[in-house]
């Protein structure tokens, strides 16, 4: 206490500047303000904030006694010392009883000091603590509003589960009375099937915080999914934050569903758009396979197919770029050289490199570079970064794709001497729908996913890919890293051994059967079929192609699956019912190539998958294969003179 405010009730002046002076000779910093009567002693206490009141006993017109009785009346609380030279032993311990906090003798001053310094020592204690428990119930006040208005229920529980505390929210997220909910305890409004956890929450609740998503109960019966927080307080009591969640997973649930439609509406676009391609590629294919000697007619040909591969290239990459990014896609890793994969990339990208008249160098090394990865995946990114540099290259430009291995890593660069990329967009390239070229006229095409499929398919690689560039017009690198295996004891095999291609006549003459309830896909596959030697019969339907299977096995079908009336799946098992030892080989025909579909019809019986518009090199090593096969069990050769067919029934159409 800096300076005492002291009130001295004292008729006699002399006493009071004895006391005063008595006082101020010990040191003690302090303000005196004197009343000699009563008027004057009521008025100073009403007005004035004091510290410490020292008073006479006997005054003319008043008394100590009325006096310590008009501070009590007041609710004052101040010490109140008698300073008094009449007040007896009796009367002084009388008024002690009544409330003084001391009473010292004007014959014996030398107390007062002492009695002063306790006293004020008394009431500064008694107003700090008075000051802190006013302050601890400020906080306390403004907590409980806190707790009462926020948006989120907060529940406290003894140690025995029952609720103890709960705010507004809390009542209003449950349906129910304050006073109904602390006649509860925490089973009651947790659900049925949540009972079990709670015992094993209080064992978390003993190496700290508890944070998961429940159901409690409401007051009408409903479920309600919340997140909770529960932590367990010193003196055992349990303090749960719940939070309503509903909205959440409305809005989840909503996303889900609009993330399922738009995978369905995708696969059916690349359905409805894959069924025109298809009689298109085929009948491309049959121009290539026939020759035109018209140069002209064979440039329109080739622009029509490069446009045709472009258009599938583009339904593949909306497909794959959705299945990634939800975590659709299954590497089939094996052991494979990067070698061959940028060789295989290199072949995919070079009728548009070509066609843009660009100088492409080839940098490999002599020895094989091992990765464990799919190598069509991987085959994809190197060919998506060569078909990339070739667009964004103007006519007779210089690409360059090379690969290393430094350490453990290998390192595939595909530089280009095209457009470049602006500092301002580096950061992005790979996201979704980006593109660097946005002028109005669009020249280069593209939907912006194909970098996007570039980074995906490396982390999937657990490598990595970045991109520099100095700018517009100064071109760009792309640098993929991958983690690298060491040297296999056997070379891995790859599907291109006898390098026989798509345009050669089969070795042996098989049997197969078209079922398209499309017709100009069903005709121009048949063609294409036919030029490779091959017997061929047409079905429109399901019923059409058991009555022809009817007339004599074919050795391969080519089934569509999305047949009216009855559809692939359903033909297949009649199929099996005709052929019960499986010796007729059936592929499905599909819009739908996702690894899902394929599993369908892996585990419905077919043995093949052909995607539309079907690949025409993908067909021709399928049957090279059975004709492989009916070679061996005829006793033929694979490469000598085809086996007559005459033996067999003629179910051409």
């Amino acid at each position: 206490m800096s300076e005492a405010s002291i009130l001295l009730l004292e008729d006699s002046r002399i006493d009071a500047q004895l006391t005063e002076l008595r006082l101020r000779q010990s040191g003690l910093r302090f303000r005196m303000e004197y009343a000699t009567n009563r008027a004057e002693f009521e008025a100073a206490v009403v007005s004035g904030k004091f510290d410490l009141i020292l008073a006479d006993h006997t005054l003319p017109d008043y008394d100590g006694r009325a006096a310590l009785e008009l501070v009590q009346a007041l609710r004052l609380d101040v010490p109140f010392i008698f300073v008094s030279g009449t007040l007896g032993e009796e009367l002084a311990v009388d008024m002690l009883k009544l409330g003084a906090t001391d009473y010292v003798l004007k014959q014996r001053l030398d107390r007062l000091v002492p009695a002063v310094r306790e006293a004020l020592k008394l009431i500064a204690e008694r107003r700090e603590k008075q000051r802190v428990e006013a302050e601890l119930r400020l906080v306390e006040s403004r907590y409980r509003q806190l707790v009462e208005d926020a948006p989120d229920g907060i529940f406290i529980a003894d140690a025995d589960g029952r609720l103890i505390e709960v705010n507004r929210a809390g009542c209003e997220m449950l349906g129910y009375s304050r006073e109904r909910l602390l006649r509860m305890s925490v089973r009651d409004v947790v659900n049925d099937d949540d009972h079990a956890r709670i015992d094993v929450v209080r064992a978390e609740l003993e190496a700290g915080l508890h944070a998961g998503e429940w159901e409690l109960l409401r007051a009408d019966g409903s479920r309600l999914p919340v997140e909770v927080r529960v932590r367990t307080l010193d003196d055992g009591r349990t303090h749960a934050i719940v939070r309503d969640v509903r909205q959440r997973k409305e809005a989840e649930n909503a996303l889900r569903e609009a993330d399922r439609r738009k995978d369905e509406f995708l696969a059916m676009l690349a359905h409805e758009l894959r069924n025109p391609l298809a009689p298109i590629r085929n009948a491309l294919h049959v121009l290539q396979l026939q020759g035109n000697p018209d140069p002209a007619l064979q440039t329109a040909a080739d622009v029509m197919t490069r446009q045709v591969d472009h258009m599938v290239r583009l339904v593949d990459d909306l497909l794959d770029v959705s299945r990634i990014t939800r975590g659709k896609i299954t590497l089939r890793r094996e052991t494979i050289t990067l070698n061959e994969v940028v060789r295989r990339a290199v072949e995919a990208a070079r009728p548009l490199i070509d066609s843009r008249r660009h100088a492409l160098d080839v940098a490999l090394p002599e020895h094989d570079v091992f990765v464990s990865g799919d190598v069509n995946r991987l085959t994809q990114v190197v060919m998506n970064l060569l078909i990339n540099a070739a667009k964004f290259t103007p006519n007779d430009g210089h690409l360059r794709v090379g690969l290393t291995q430094s350490g453990g890593q290998a390192q595939i660069r595909v530089c280009d001497d095209g457009i470049g990329i602006a500092p301002d967009t580096l950061g992005s390239i790979f996201d979704l729908f980006v593109q660097a070229d946005r002028t109005l006229d669009r020249s280069q095409g593209g939907l912006g996913i194909g970098l996007t499929l570039v980074r995906r398919i490396v982390e999937m690689h657990e490598g990595s890919v970045a991109v520099q560039s100095d700018g517009p017009q100064c071109g760009s690198e792309f640098v993929v890293n991958l983690p690298t295996i060491s040297r296999p004891t056997r070379k891995p095999e790859h599907n291109s051994a006898d390098g026989a291609s798509a345009s050669s006549r089969l070795a042996q003459q098989l049997r197969v059967l078209i079922v398209d309830d499309n017709h100009d896909s069903a005709t121009t596959l048949a063609m294409l079929v036919r030029l490779w030697g091959c017997e061929v019969a047409t079905a429109y339907d399901g019923a059409e192609a058991l009555a022809r299977l009817a007339e004599g096995p074919p050795h391969l079908v080519l089934l569509d699956l999305g047949l009216p009336n009855m559809d692939g799946f359903e033909v297949l098992r009649r199929i099996r019912d005709l052929d019960p030892e499986r010796l007729v080989r059936v592929a499905a025909l599909t819009g739908y190539g996702s690894e899902e579909d394929r599993r369908r019809t892996t585990e419905a019986g077919f043995h093949h998958h052909f995607v539309k518009p079907v690949n025409p090199a993908a067909l021709h090593d399928v049957l090279r294969e059975i004709a492989r096969d009916v070679a061996q069990a005829d006793g033929a050769q694979v490469d000598g003179a085809q086996v007559d067919g005459a033996s067999h029934t003629d179910f051409r159409s």
